[in-house]
């Protein structure tokens, strides 16, 4: 029996591609999270449809809570870090209002019990997800079939490259496929020049583009566009419009249920954003603490994670909390040496308070640089890039320069970066960089992104990176569809 819950797959593309997956494998159930429609005539046994928004608000349609199977302390105790991750998560909730200990805890207990409850009853033995679970209610339904021993399979988008998706099985160990076919690379091309590396066009532009530092270089999504500026407006404006091209009565149905109250409050939040008090207060706080920075001095660059953000929450694990990594690299590095850490540019008081700044600024060495400062000027002078994910670790290691890793990510097996989870580690990599003076080659790299090509989708898996791709809609919808199925089928085979 193949019974499955598919999180994620809705509109335009991946409600084709969940059709897809289930006219070419034989499924008996499937519980499906849905966001705006029901998916008719699914060719399974059968099927359940839980709405995306029923569960974050937790409403009785989901049924009755006596229904569910209690929690025990084995499987509270067994969860617990599963219960840290998630009500960390919680802080994207917070648009409108503070949640407080009791209502996470809440919320959390009912996820709990809520898939449990369906992973019990109807057996189930695959988790499929559009992208790495973070939305809280998914990352619930991955732990628990990690700790049963449930298969996971999710799709992930490779923000740096156009039209370049992987599939993981779990965040932490990324994509162990291209770790393999890196390695089997190397030797490959052990005794060959970087030359000799052949690049598909897509990846040598990419390639091209960061060794030249030119504006190609800064990924579309940093950039000045007003399409993503008022991205909050254009996807309710462009939600509603779907739904009137669905018809009258899907349109009736829902714009019923649309708490236009919060809407206009939400949007009005977002568009008085630079106006409003406390992010006056924020920004002013951080320039006025915040310097140009002095690239002939030795220091290591630390570019903060813009949050609430999937990058550090899961992917950064502990770490979600940048304070640590400025702490533990402030505690082994030389006096002669500064940490020069850097706010996202867009980062605002929703997540980032002026506590997180005084603390950073009481740590030794510590330098908080301008916002606006270059950050490409940055990594070229560093002696190394601090992230838990982000791209300028990426932009680093075609640079020469070294990256300690504080998370999981795609580029986490490339030569030259350092995984840090602990103390140890963090003064093994800083010994390894310091005085070894061990770097990243251009042919490492170039060999990366060969492997990388090789293993990846040509696909869009996010929608926002759409508007910047070169495929088709039926390129995309076929090319995830053919790579899902086949990791479907293998996960399938491998099980029994």
């Amino acid at each position: 029996m193949i019974n499955i819950i598919f999180n994620g797959f809705y509109r335009d593309i991946m409600d084709k591609v969940l059709v897809e997956v289930c006219r070419n494998i034989s499924i008996d159930y499937i519980d499906v999270v849905y966001c705006d429609k029901i998916i008719e005539n699914l060719p399974v046994k059968e099927a359940q449809f839980v709405e995306y928004r029923s569960l974050l608000q937790l409403e009785k349609s989901l049924g009755d809570p006596n229904d569910l199977i209690p929690l025990d302390e084995e499987l509270i105790t067994k969860m617990a870090n599963c219960e840290r991750m998630v009500l960390k998560m919680m802080d994207r909730m917070e648009v409108d209002r503070r949640y407080s200990y009791r209502e996470r805890q809440k919320m959390y207990y009912f996820y709990l019990r809520y898939w449990n409850t369906i992973i019990e009853t109807h057996r189930v033995n695959l988790f499929v997800s559009s992208n790495v679970p973070h939305e809280i209610f998914d990352y619930v339904i991955y732990e628990l079939c990690k700790l049963k021993k449930i298969p996971t399979i999710f799709l992930f988008h490779q923000s740096q490259i156009e039209d370049m998706g992987i599939i993981m099985h779990d965040w932490r160990d990324n994509c162990l496929k291209l770790k393999s076919r890196f390695i089997e690379l190397k030797k490959q091309f052990k005794n060959k020049s970087e030359a000799e590396i052949n690049l598909s066009d897509k990846l040598q532009r990419h390639f091209d583009a960061q060794i030249s530092d030119s504006e190609d270089a800064v990924p579309f999504y940093m950039k000045s566009d007003w399409r993503i500026r008022f991205k909050f407006i254009t996807d309710q404006i462009k939600f509603i419009h779907n739904l009137y091209l669905k018809g009258p009565k899907v349109f009736l149905f829902y714009f019923k249920k649309i708490n236009w109250g919060s809407l206009v409050s939400y949007n009005w939040k977002q568009l008085a954003i630079g106006r409003n008090v406390t992010n006056i207060y924020h920004n002013f706080y951080y320039r006025r603490h915040s310097v140009y920075p002095d690239l002939d001095k030795k220091y290591i660059y630390v570019p903060l994670h813009y949050q609430p953000e999937l990058t550090t929450s899961p992917l950064a694990d502990v770490f979600v909390d940048q304070r640590l990594i400025v702490q533990m690299l402030s505690k082994y590095l030389p006096d002669n040496m500064y940490l020069y850490v850097k706010e996202h540019p867009i980062q605002n008081s929703f997540c980032r308070s002026i506590e997180f700044y005084k603390d950073i600024l009481q740590t030794k060495n510590v330098v908080l640089v301008r916002k606006d400062s270059d950050s490409f000027d940055l990594i070229k002078h560093c002696v190394a890039v601090a992230t838990s994910t982000g791209t300028p670790g990426w932009e680093a290691l075609f640079r020469g320069i070294p990256v300690l890793m504080f998370g999981s990510y795609i580029y986490q097996f490339a030569d030259g970066v350092y995984k840090i989870k602990t103390n140890s580690d963090c003064q093994q990599a800083l010994d390894q960089i310091l005085n070894h003076r061990v770097s990243p080659s251009l042919k490492s790299i170039k060999l990366y992104l060969k492997a990388l090509g090789e293993v990846s989708i040509s696909a869009v898996i996010d929608p926002n990176y759409l508007r910047v791709s070169k495929l088709s809609k039926k390129e995309n919808i076929r090319n995830i569809s053919e790579a899902l199925i086949q990791e479907i089928n293998q996960t399938i085979k491998a099980r029994r």
